[in-house]
């Protein structure tokens, strides 16, 4: 997991170098001419906020430029248990049925797994 996180701002500090670059020289000298460059293509939707972050560098407050554009989504939770069951029966049902007209034996954690569900499903339904 590290090293995907390790690898992934990499990634994005490689592509914002290159931005960074191709901005910097359109716009250098003049800071100004810069920040307008920046602020349209924010705005346009070519950078998203991570790379203006980084084409501000620290010295500057890329957040006022996107408030209005990021979105206003409330963090994602976790799947419901009874919804994860249903989908897990659901699996365990069809890997049994496979194994079955295969002529596999069924693991016993299986039909254990798939049987406390059922039970569980029950007692709530009840």
């Amino acid at each position: 997991m590290i090293d995907k996180m390790i690898n992934r701002e990499g990634i994005l500090e490689n592509r914002c170098n290159k931005l960074r670059a191709i901005i910097w020289e359109l716009a250098h000298p003049d800071e100004k001419r810069l920040e307008q460059l920046i602020t349209r293509y924010a705005v346009n939707g070519n950078l998203n906020h991570d790379d203006v972050i980084y084409l501000y560098e620290s010295h500057q407050h890329p957040n006022d430029i996107l408030s209005d554009k990021k979105p206003k989504k409330p963090p994602l939770g976790v799947m419901p248990r009874d919804t994860w069951d249903k989908k897990r029966k659901n699996d365990l049902g069809d890997a049994i049925e496979r194994y079955i007209c295969y002529g596999k034996f069924v693991p016993t954690e299986w039909i254990q797994e798939y049987n406390e569900i059922c039970d569980r499903q029950e007692k709530e339904s009840e």
